[in-house]
């Protein structure tokens, strides 16, 4: 269920990058993409089931959720985004005193816990 409204959503917002008369032309070919694609994904996930076992499926399943770990790792991990107050010099200038950054804060404090 979860797959269709994303699905839908997707071709909606995809639709509003077009004119009126691409429209029809452009969701086709969208939706021609997706299901090609769908049905390539499911005959070579069979075939792959059928002549080398499931171990080989789920080591290529690896990779891509790996990447997609590490990508949302890396994500998380960053600092938030700073925001300017009155008075605080533009971004990537050099602040001293007490009008020090949240970004070096929180850098200072990351190597003072050692990590």
């Amino acid at each position: 269920m979860g797959w269709n409204f994303l699905f839908t959503g997707g071709t909606t917002l995809a639709m509003t990058a077009y004119r009126p008369e691409e429209k029809d032309r452009a969701q086709a070919a969208i939706n021609f993409c997706v299901y090609a694609t769908l049905a390539l994904s499911a005959f070579s996930s069979g075939v792959l089931v059928t002549t080398q076992g499931w171990t080989l499926l789920n080591a290529g399943s690896l990779a891509p959720i790996t990447l997609t770990g590490r990508r949302t790792d890396l994500a998380c991990a960053a600092p938030p985004p700073q925001r300017a107050a009155r008075g605080v010099k533009a971004r990537g200038a050099v602040q001293r005193g007490p009008l020090r950054s949240a970004r070096t804060a929180w850098h200072a404090q990351k190597i003072q816990s050692g990590q």
